[in-house]
């Protein structure tokens, strides 16, 4: 990702390999089309329930769960209309809307969760799914953005966001809590540059470019061009890195 902190401060580049992520930011964006599609793949999840134990005590606990407020189908009465990740009962992903996981990178132990402990020195995989849960329309400009918090203290948020030119709603989000081992503790959340991919679907292997991070990159069935018809034969998974190191840390 070219690096541009969001939101309020956009994502800068720290080097070559590695970047700074900024705050969450919160506008979609969408483009057009309409196609079908080649055989099945679907994303596989698996959450650790029990990983708010090893988590420390905070005051306030921060949120990050799917929004906004949706009307949320099953796989038996799909909307005729696009909506995205509007599933309750994947049979493979389990509930759609919420489509974005952390976990610790290269650990055997370590599984998939929305709330994370992160530690300085520490490198984090963190994944998101998509589909359209429709009956029988195909997207159009479909498009998926990441947002970082960067530096944050004590915990912090990161959210994916999912939009199409011809969703309802136009765009949904998800997200993850990154959590210090002291609420004092402050951490910088840095984005290993080239770690975007396409991991699951009929596109896996496509590495995808840090405009990821920006406005934001367009999903496809067939190639990255915004259309993605119904069904699991479509649906897919990016997974990226992220390393913790102390706000201060920089890279030669």
């Amino acid at each position: 990702m070219l690096g541009v902190f969001f939101g309020l401060a956009w994502l800068v580049p720290l080097a070559a390999d590695v970047m700074n992520l900024g705050p969450e930011g919160t506008q979609p964006a969408p483009a057009a089309q309409s196609s079908a599609a080649p055989e099945p793949t679907s994303p596989t999840f698996t959450v650790d329930p029990s990983a708010d134990e090893q988590l420390p005590l905070i005051t306030e606990v921060l949120a990050a769960d799917p929004f906004p407020e949706r009307e949320i189908y099953s796989t038996s009465a799909r909307p005729a209309l696009v909506a995205l990740n509007a599933l309750h009962d994947d049979p493979v992903a389990g509930s759609q809307p919420d489509f974005m996981q952390v976990k610790v990178a290269e650990a055997d132990d370590s599984t998939f969760t929305s709330r994370q402990l992160i530690r300085p020195g520490s490198v984090y995989t963190v994944r998101v799914a998509y589909s359209n849960s429709s009956a029988g329309t195909d997207t159009e400009g479909a498009r998926l953005r990441l947002a970082f918090p960067g530096v944050l203290t004590g915990q912090g948020a990161a959210y994916a966001y999912l939009s199409a030119a011809n969703a309802s709603p136009l765009e949904v989000g998800d997200g993850v809590v990154l959590v210090t081992e002291a609420p004092e503790d402050q951490v910088a959340a840095r984005y290993v540059s080239g770690s975007a991919t396409i991991t699951q679907g009929p596109l896996a292997g496509t590495a995808l470019n840090d405009d990821l991070f920006d406005e934001g990159i367009l999903i496809g069935c067939a190639g990255l061009d915004g259309i993605l018809p119904p069904g699991p034969a479509c649906d897919g998974v990016v997974e990226f890195q992220v390393r913790v190191d102390q706000p201060n840390f920089e890279v030669e």
